[in-house]
């Protein structure tokens, strides 16, 4: 498992205070800086195909990483993948249609996403959130408990495609 963070702060956190990265059975990386500039450098050094599944999980907040969210990453990404792979995109944001956006660039790419939601249960403290799976594997929808989360996508006027040169977030406001 290699983990990309922006933040030092996190990652010692994240070796303080949790025990996940410690006691986890695989074999942990974590590769501090910008994950997309990190993911470009291991493109160049042979990683092409490494990766079974990648999952982008930094939208959540006020502050979205555009960069990570363009047509450029999504290739990027793609690259990267084994055959088959699964780019699994945390959509959840309480200001903005992210998952919509990346439809729209799977679609351009003649790609298969899926919608996924997952239910709150507040009294368990569990939050609901959404993921935009994409992936070529046709047999991965068809697990039952992923089966189960896939929603069918609503009907959208976002068209919105985001590129290195091009992203605006009004169109993505709800």
């Amino acid at each position: 498992i290699t983990f990309f963070e922006i933040n030092p702060t996190v990652v010692t956190y994240a070796r303080r205070y949790f025990t996940y990265l410690r006691d986890a059975k695989a074999t942990v990386k974590v590769i501090l800086g910008d994950a997309r500039i990190q993911m470009e450098r291991q493109l160049k050094e042979s990683y092409r195909g490494h990766y079974d599944v990648i999952v982008i999980d930094a939208f959540s907040g006020d502050s979205i990483p555009m960069h990570l969210l363009t047509m450029e990453a999504l290739d990027l990404y793609g690259k990267l993948l084994k055959p088959g792979g699964v780019l699994a995109f945390h959509t959840s944001n309480m200001h903005l249609d992210i998952h919509f956006l990346v439809h729209n660039m799977a679609t351009r790419l003649n790609l298969p996403a899926y919608l996924l939601e997952s239910k709150s249960d507040l009294p368990r403290e569990i939050y609901g959130s959404t993921w935009v799976m994409v992936t070529t594997n046709r047999e991965l929808p068809r697990i039952p408990n992923v089966a189960q989360l896939i929603k069918k996508w609503p009907a959208s006027h976002h068209k919105t495609i985001w590129t290195d040169n091009y992203g605006s977030i009004l169109q993505l406001l709800k």
